[in-house]
């Protein structure tokens, strides 16, 4: 059985994250998340950052690599949200 490489895991897994965050309200970054969507197209506005150590966190890494998938999730354009 051959295992995938561990980049390519940690990205599947990330990309997960970001998605399970987006689909539950109760979370607390699901606002933060959520108000980074842009209203033309179904990806996510990176937020503004300074330093490095805040461009590599979970959130700019996450959405980075969301927008750079297979269009990550599509989104419903009549309704706004995620399929």
């Amino acid at each position: 059985m051959k295992l995938k490489p561990l980049a390519t895991v940690a990205e599947r897994r990330t990309i997960d994250k970001l998605r399970s965050i987006m689909d539950n309200d109760r979370h607390p970054l699901h606002t933060v998340i959520h108000s980074q969507s842009s209203l033309i197209s179904q990806r996510l506005r990176l937020p503004k950052f300074r330093t490095n150590r805040l461009g590599n966190s979970f959130i700019p890494r996450a959405i980075r690599l969301f927008n750079s998938s297979q269009g990550g999730r599509r989104a419903n354009r009549r309704t706004g949200t995620f399929l």
